[in-house]
């Protein structure tokens, strides 16, 4: 699982969705547009809820993995969803290898990738 922070809160969801979320939040701000998402989350008591965002051009978000002894919330709809949304805009000026739907992997240095 990752932990997202936004807005100065956070919560727990599954991997795919955490990164189909920067990837939208990145083409967003590539467009400078705003949207309104839906996420499936674990909340702070381990239950399962849904968390609605506001992302934008400077929307900031940090997500970092975490164990959790929680399973993860059934995102196969919301991936769907963001990965069309992102897909529908043009992502073009970011580079292929450093696109938000793959993060570098645990434990690297930032500026490894590059």
């Amino acid at each position: 699982m990752r932990r997202v922070t936004y807005a100065g809160d956070s919560f727990l969801t599954a991997d795919s969705a955490a990164n189909a979320l920067v990837a939208f939040a990145a083409a967003l701000a590539h467009n400078n547009a705003s949207e309104a998402v839906s996420l499936p989350i674990i909340d702070s008591s381990g239950q399962l809820a849904e968390v609605y965002l506001l992302i934008g051009p400077s929307s900031e978000l940090i997500s970092m993995p975490e164990a959790s002894p929680y399973a993860d919330p059934d995102v196969t709809a919301t991936l769907k969803t963001l990965r069309l949304r992102t897909a529908s805009m043009d992502a073009s000026a970011l580079p292929a290898e450093a696109h938000p739907m793959d993060p570098p992997p645990y434990g690297s240095q930032i500026g490894d990738e590059l």
